[in-house]
């Protein structure tokens, strides 16, 4: 909400604002495979290299280091063929 970035997506689950930070619901996807892309210039991306590095531990320590991918590219928010490509790739990897 700090950055102006409309709702924050821990706005919109009931009671979650109140209790937990976005890492508290990253930490529930252990141990399974979480693919987290962001862009230089993408306000809506901000602290996601924070993020990421507070839950990469929370994964190494389950053994699931592993299972967590954090893609960084050059630019903005928008989902160019590059990235669109990337992630499908990484689903088709995990099938």
């Amino acid at each position: 909400m700090n950055d102006k970035t409309d709702i924050e997506m821990a706005e919109v689950i009931p009671g979650f604002i109140d209790n937990y930070e976005i890492e508290d619901l990253i930490r529930c996807f252990i141990p399974r495979d979480l693919l987290i892309l962001s862009a230089s210039e993408d306000k809506y991306s901000r602290d996601v290299d924070n993020i990421y590095n507070s839950v990469k531990k929370f994964f190494n320590e389950e053994g699931a280091g592993n299972k967590i991918i954090h893609k960084r590219y050059k630019g903005g928010h928008s989902l160019n063929k590059e990235r669109f490509n990337y992630i499908i790739d990484w689903i088709l990897a995990k099938v």
